[in-house]
């Protein structure tokens, strides 16, 4: 039958179907189950898991909407993980060319020092998350 995913982009992962969901940050495995297809949400470790050689960061790591990263690459990535209900569907990242991978909007290249805004270009109300790298 048809399936509607909540997914931006699709990946294999060790012969799993891994979906991106850009607007909320989060990954699902897609499964097979009672003759439908299910998206499963993926955990933080799973998460860590696939991306094995990024630094994966919860939300609800960033203090008061600030996260700190001390950085000794010339280029590094992050992977942010969306692990609270708020939705990320509007936000952007600042500077642009922050953004490391446009197919997974989670994943971004960090400078070796500088601020990265993550921040809701149509809500000024809404939380604007800060990553701060020294």
């Amino acid at each position: 039958g048809e399936v509607k995913l909540n997914s931006n982009f699709e990946f294999l992962f060790s012969g799993r179907l891994i979906v991106v969901d850009n607007d909320n940050l989060k990954f699902y495995e897609l499964i097979y189950k009672d003759n439908a297809f299910v998206e499963s949400p993926l955990s933080y470790e799973q998460v860590q898991e696939i991306f094995a050689d990024t630094d994966v960061i919860k939300i609800s790591d960033f203090s008061k909407g600030t996260y700190n990263i001390i950085n000794h690459a010339d280029e590094k990535e992050i992977l942010i993980f969306n692990d609270t209900e708020e939705t990320f569907d509007n936000y952007s990242i600042m500077p642009e060319k922050s953004a490391f991978n446009k197919d997974i909007k989670a994943n971004i290249k960090i400078p070796r020092r500088g601020k990265i805004t993550i921040s809701d270009i149509q809500d000024e109300t809404k939380k604007v998350y800060t990553i701060k790298v020294r």
